[in-house]
């Protein structure tokens, strides 16, 4: 007795009495490829490198689908390509958010650091100020005097010294709170793995200086540091000096220039005046 065998080619097959036979397609490859990737774009959720996986897999289900869809060839793994697009879609977007929001709050926290030792010079908090470009580990011990700091650290006594005479550390302790500290914005973020990132951004300060308005411009580039040991994370100065990017000319007030509008008709007054009486004694 022969039986009907089902048939794993595309094309359809029918049996003695003319009934179709069931029908087999091929399982699509990028489809199982994309699953696999979808299914990995998880760890997402732990850490952000897989947002890497995540978006590989996105594609890989786009495609599967469009291939799915055109092919001439009988193939089946449709809904696994759905399942995966919708895996890689909501892993991509919950990485790329964390990756974010991850990089606001690390924007935030340096922003409150860097204005918080910036007012530390304004207020002439000489002592603390200078600890914060120190190393951790070489800073100051709790219960140690200033004095006994210094006495056995050369290093801090003389750049101390040397500290408050470079600019715009010697304009911020000379003019303090009478200038204007403003934030301008963010200039960049590096990171260095999940213990290290690198968090550069722009101030601006505005001060008075013998009726003239100066604005110095500086970079503040701050580094954050996950230490095993302690199990905690500080901040601290990337570079000894912050990066001064320009000073910009003088800004004379109103009433500098009504001044300097007088004395120069004034002046041109006076040349003339001086000019007609040579000419009369000529």
């Amino acid at each position: 007795m022969n039986e009907g065998k089902p048939s794993f080619s595309p094309e359809r097959a029918a049996g003695p009495t003319g009934d179709k036979v069931a029908e087999y397609g091929e399982v699509s490859r990028l489809a199982v490829i994309a699953a696999g990737c979808a299914l990995l774009s998880l760890g997402t959720l732990f850490w952000t490198p897989f947002l890497l996986l995540s978006m590989v897999g996105f594609v890989l289900a786009l495609f599967a689908l469009l291939v799915l869809r055109v092919s001439s060839v009988q193939l089946v793994g449709g809904r696994l390509a759905t399942v995966a697009l919708a895996m890689t879609s909501f892993s991509s977007a919950y990485g790329i958010a964390r990756n974010v929001a991850y990089d606001q709050l690390l924007y935030s926290e340096a922003r409150v650091q860097a204005k918080k030792w910036l007012n530390f010079v304004r207020d002439g908090n000489e002592n603390e100020a200078f600890q914060v470009r120190i190393p951790k580990m070489a800073r100051r011990r709790q219960g140690q005097t200033w004095e006994e700091y210094y006495a056995g650290n050369q290093t801090a006594r003389e750049g101390l010294a040397e500290f408050y005479r470079t600019s715009p550390f010697k304009e911020l302790k000379e003019h303090g709170r009478r200038g204007q500290l403003r934030f301008v914005g963010n200039v960049s973020l590096k990171k260095y793995g999940a213990d290290e990132q690198l968090v550069v951004q722009k101030f601006e300060f505005t001060y008075q200086e013998q009726g003239e308005t100066r604005s110095l411009t500086l970079q503040i580039a701050l580094k954050r540091r996950f230490h095993e040991r302690f199990s905690h994370c500080h901040w601290e100065w990337f570079s000894e000096v912050p990066i001064i990017e320009r000073e910009q000319g003088a800004r004379r007030t109103r009433k500098s220039r009504q001044r300097v509008k007088t004395d120069g008709v004034s002046r041109a007054r006076l040349e003339g005046d001086a000019r007609r009486r040579l000419g009369d004694v000529g």
